[in-house]
């Protein structure tokens, strides 16, 4: 997948679950968070994250049939070996996003070490959805397996430009 965002061109070039969300919103998590990092290179030292809060929900619908294709295909344990993952020919992340594509926007870093600069964040105000099996799928493999992998919220800064904008901002393929 490609997304443009300010006439660039960003190819998708991999994701991390965060299970509760990274991101919270008026200090509350949602159940989990997909993050769509985009880069402009193979070396992907900056870029676009796609950030996308996960409400449960029933096990049915455009964004619980994306996960569910990659979910029980992804390693138990923690690897540094990358491994694809088999999909549907018609997966794409437009059936994840939320239909309300409000989103803030801030200029950031990576979540984990070595934490590198030089990434803007799109954070989705509404969440999209996760199927009670997939989110419980996660919880087991990511929270019971080590505790819950996202980094405690940072306060946010006076200096930090945090910008809402519409959802005719991007476009995705």
């Amino acid at each position: 997948s490609f997304i443009i965002y300010q006439n660039t061109w960003y190819e998708l070039s991999h994701a991390k679950i965060h299970v509760p969300s990274l991101h919270t919103f008026d200090g509350q998590s949602y159940a989990a968070e997909i993050d769509l990092y985009h880069c402009l290179d193979k070396q992907c030292d900056s870029g676009i994250v796609l950030a996308i809060p996960l409400n449960r929900s029933p096990d049915f619908g455009e964004s619980v049939d994306f996960i569910n294709q990659f979910i029980n295909q992804a390693p138990l344990n923690n690897t540094l070996v990358e491994r694809e993952v088999t999909v549907s020919p018609t997966w794409n992340i437009i059936s994840l996003l939320p239909e309300d594509r409000t989103c803030y926007i801030y200029q950031g870093s990576l979540p984990n070490p070595p934490c590198t600069g030089g990434w803007t964040w799109i954070v989705f105000n509404q969440p999209s959805k996760i199927g009670m099996t997939a989110l419980t799928t996660l919880q087991k493999n990511i929270v019971n397996r080590g505790g819950e992998n996202v980094r405690p919220p940072v306060p946010l800064s006076d200096t930090l430009g945090i910008y809402k904008i519409s959802h005719d901002w991007v476009t995705v393929y």
